[in-house]
Protein backbone atom coordinates (compact mmCIF):
# COMPACT_ATOMS: atom_id res chain seq x y z
CA UNK A 1 0.00 0.00 0.00
CA UNK A 2 2.85 2.42 0.45
CA UNK A 3 3.26 2.59 -2.75
CA UNK A 4 0.07 3.09 -3.80
CA UNK A 5 -0.07 6.79 -1.84
CA UNK A 6 2.21 9.44 -1.98
CA UNK A 7 4.44 10.32 1.68
CA UNK A 8 2.38 13.80 1.04
CA UNK A 9 -1.12 12.13 1.30
CA UNK A 10 0.13 10.25 4.16
CA UNK A 11 1.47 13.34 6.15
CA UNK A 12 -1.99 15.49 5.35
CA UNK A 13 -4.20 12.48 6.64
CA UNK A 14 -2.47 12.06 9.85
CA UNK A 15 -2.23 15.54 10.51
CA UNK A 16 -6.02 16.19 9.85
CA UNK A 17 -7.11 13.51 12.06
CA UNK A 18 -4.97 14.10 14.85
CA UNK A 19 -5.16 17.95 15.03
CA UNK A 20 -8.89 17.94 16.55
CA UNK A 21 -7.82 15.29 18.78
CA UNK A 22 -4.74 17.03 20.15
CA UNK A 23 -6.73 20.62 20.66
CA UNK A 24 -9.61 18.80 22.38
CA UNK A 25 -7.05 16.80 24.89
CA UNK A 26 -4.98 20.27 25.39
CA UNK A 27 -8.67 21.85 26.23
CA UNK A 28 -8.32 19.72 29.01
CA UNK A 29 -5.30 18.61 30.32
CA UNK A 30 -3.65 21.89 29.55
CA UNK A 31 -2.91 23.69 32.95
CA UNK A 32 -1.56 27.02 31.49
CA UNK A 33 -2.54 28.66 28.71
CA UNK A 34 -0.71 31.17 26.59
CA UNK A 35 -2.27 34.73 27.13
CA UNK A 36 0.13 37.30 25.90
CA UNK A 37 1.82 36.72 21.99
CA UNK A 38 5.55 37.55 21.95
CA UNK A 39 8.19 36.60 19.74
CA UNK A 40 9.37 33.83 22.09
CA UNK A 41 5.86 32.17 21.57
CA UNK A 42 6.13 33.18 17.54
CA UNK A 43 9.34 31.09 17.26
CA UNK A 44 7.73 28.13 19.50
CA UNK A 45 4.87 27.79 16.85
CA UNK A 46 6.98 28.32 14.13
CA UNK A 47 9.53 25.76 14.71
CA UNK A 48 6.74 23.23 16.22
CA UNK A 49 4.67 23.83 12.98
CA UNK A 50 7.67 24.01 10.33
CA UNK A 51 10.20 21.63 11.69
CA UNK A 52 8.56 19.15 14.23
CA UNK A 53 5.32 18.93 12.47
CA UNK A 54 6.33 19.38 8.34
CA UNK A 55 9.90 18.74 7.60
CA UNK A 56 10.46 15.61 10.14
CA UNK A 57 7.36 13.63 9.46
CA UNK A 58 7.75 14.62 6.15
CA UNK A 59 11.18 12.91 5.57
CA UNK A 60 9.79 9.93 8.08
CA UNK A 61 6.95 9.34 5.30
CA UNK A 62 9.20 10.10 2.50
CA UNK A 63 11.55 6.95 4.25
CA UNK A 64 9.15 4.55 4.92
CA UNK A 65 7.75 4.84 1.59
CA UNK A 66 11.12 4.38 -0.20
CA UNK A 67 12.63 1.81 2.77
CA UNK A 68 11.44 -0.98 5.10
CA UNK A 69 9.52 0.17 8.20
CA UNK A 70 11.42 -2.54 10.37
CA UNK A 71 14.84 -1.44 9.53
CA UNK A 72 14.18 2.30 9.75
CA UNK A 73 12.58 1.54 13.07
CA UNK A 74 15.90 1.07 14.82
CA UNK A 75 17.17 4.56 13.91
CA UNK A 76 14.08 5.88 16.15
CA UNK A 77 16.50 5.03 19.10
CA UNK A 78 18.74 8.32 17.99
CA UNK A 79 16.24 10.54 19.30
CA UNK A 80 17.25 10.84 22.04
CA UNK A 81 21.14 11.11 21.11
CA UNK A 82 19.90 14.29 19.37
CA UNK A 83 18.05 16.17 22.27
CA UNK A 84 21.15 15.52 24.09
CA UNK A 85 23.03 17.00 21.42
CA UNK A 86 20.37 19.78 21.14
CA UNK A 87 20.41 20.59 25.05
CA UNK A 88 24.25 21.01 24.90
CA UNK A 89 24.24 22.94 22.19
CA UNK A 90 21.55 25.71 22.52
CA UNK A 91 20.44 25.22 26.67
CA UNK A 92 24.00 24.78 27.73
CA UNK A 93 23.24 21.69 29.29
CA UNK A 94 25.72 19.86 30.99
CA UNK A 95 27.18 16.96 28.63
CA UNK A 96 28.31 14.02 31.57
CA UNK A 97 30.69 11.26 31.50
CA UNK A 98 27.35 9.02 31.81
CA UNK A 99 25.86 10.45 28.44
CA UNK A 100 29.32 10.08 26.67
CA UNK A 101 29.41 6.74 27.27
CA UNK A 102 25.89 6.19 27.01
CA UNK A 103 25.25 7.62 23.28
CA UNK A 104 27.71 5.61 21.60
CA UNK A 105 26.62 2.77 23.05
CA UNK A 106 23.07 3.62 21.19
CA UNK A 107 24.54 4.11 18.04
CA UNK A 108 26.71 0.81 18.31
CA UNK A 109 23.06 -0.63 19.19
CA UNK A 110 22.03 0.62 16.02
CA UNK A 111 24.55 -0.55 14.06
CA UNK A 112 24.36 -3.98 15.38
CA UNK A 113 20.04 -4.12 14.32
CA UNK A 114 20.98 -3.25 11.07
CA UNK A 115 24.06 -5.15 10.53
CA UNK A 116 22.38 -8.33 12.19
CA UNK A 117 19.58 -8.16 9.21
CA UNK A 118 22.09 -7.46 6.16
CA UNK A 119 24.10 -10.07 7.51
CA UNK A 120 21.22 -12.58 7.64
CA UNK A 121 19.92 -11.66 3.99
CA UNK A 122 23.31 -12.93 2.56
Amino acid sequence: MAGKIHPINTFLYQLFFSIPILLAVSFLFEPRWVYRIDPYVLGSIFYQSVVVAFATYFVWFKLIHNYSVSRLSSFTFFTPVFGVFVGVLFLKEELTVSLMIGLPLVSIGIFFVNWKRAASKA
